[in-house]
């Protein structure tokens, strides 16, 4: 796990695959292989940039678990998308990042963020309820650095 920093960044929108539930059974990792790697090239015309995100919607009402998630890249405008693919728009804010060395990480650095950076910070809060995960060009491998941002905003 890497040092957490404080990261602000314009809104941008995401398009890509879309789930809802509680990820029982893995979905969120399986739609990576399954659904959205496989097709990643219908976006190819209209993506910004290499990195690509796994952006979670949390209701903090919601007591069943169930969430929205958005695996997929950088998109300037939605208004053609390829058939089953949706876009969110994300917008500006300052994060808290904190960077795993790969995916075993993944747990520890959202316990570490809820856990120990957010009680701890004098100025900081928990913003929005939004998770972005950042991915570089091209991740295929569970083994790959990857950053972990959470929105945040003065107490």
């Amino acid at each position: 796990m890497r040092e957490a920093r404080i990261v602000s960044r314009p809104a941008f929108r995401v398009a890509g695959m879309y789930y809802r539930g509680e990820n029982k059974h893995d979905e969120c990792m399986a739609m990576w292989d399954n659904d959205f790697l496989p097709r990643i090239g219908e976006l190819a015309g209209i993506r910004v940039s290499g990195e690509m995100f796994g952006v979670v919607r949390s209701n903090p009402d919601n007591l069943n678990g169930e969430f929205e998630y958005l695996v997929g890249v950088e998109v300037p405008a939605a208004d053609e998308l390829p058939a089953g693919m949706v876009s969110w728009d994300i917008p500006a804010d300052t994060y808290v990042v904190v960077g795993a060395e790969d995916f075993s990480e993944f747990g520890p650095v959202h316990d570490y963020i809820r856990c120990e950076w957010l009680p701890q910070s004098a100025e900081w809060e928990r913003g929005r309820n939004l998770t972005i995960e950042c991915y570089p060009p091209n991740f295929a491998k569970p083994s790959m650095a990857f950053d972990i941002c959470w929105p945040i905003r003065r107490k």
